[in-house]
């Protein structure tokens, strides 16, 4: 029997080619454009004034979203909770679509001569898995501000760390596999 992750990893490879690519950056595109820009410009017209955000930040600790959330009014606060608990619940599945295909289509050619590489494809899972557990924390210390959770805090930092961590890793392998297809192969062929 074929362990569950290795399905999905021939899932990927049998499914994607670029019309799904194209459907996938559209999707994201344009959900990152319309909602996610309006969700943040509403949070900011709530507050009076440009504010930073969480999910943004590369590390944040309990002092720095102390700092952050005081500069939100309450009803920020309660807005920006909301953002995240229902289209910061969207955005993640969408770029981890995007990603999925991109990286499947990167890697697919050179399954047979580097059988380890489809599991490449899954790692999006990875970034998606950090950006809920982070939103979770999020929410708690938008909700309970002032009176969050300081472990909460801690935690919501470290998963915003490792969820850039893992952004910028599969950033690295979209490149290196691109290298690979334009530079190495032509060199070889």
């Amino acid at each position: 029997m074929i362990p569950l992750i290795d399905r999905i990893a021939a899932f990927v490879y049998n499914k994607v080619n670029g019309w799904l690519l194209g459907l996938a950056f559209v999707l994201y595109s344009g959900f990152a454009l319309i909602v996610m820009r309006s969700g943040a410009e509403k949070i900011e017209l709530l507050a009076g004034h440009p504010v930073e955000i969480l999910d943004l930040q590369w590390h944040f600790t309990p002092e720095k979203a102390d700092m952050i959330l005081r500069n939100y009014t309450p009803e920020a606060r309660q807005a920006a909770a909301y953002f995240n608990a229902t289209a910061d619940s969207i955005y993640p599945v969408l770029y981890t679509f995007l990603l999925i295909v991109l990286l499947g289509l990167i890697y697919r050619p050179d399954l047979k001569e580097h059988p380890a590489w489809c599991y490449v494809p899954l790692l999006p899972f990875l970034v998606m898995f950090f950006d809920y557990a982070e939103n979770i924390c999020i929410i708690h210390l938008l909700r309970n501000y002032p009176d969050y959770t300081h472990v909460v805090a801690v935690a919501g930092g470290w998963f915003t760390s490792f969820k850039w961590f893992s952004v910028l890793l599969i950033i690295l392998l979209v490149l290196s596999g691109l290298h690979r297809r334009i530079f190495v192969k032509k060199l070889k062929g």
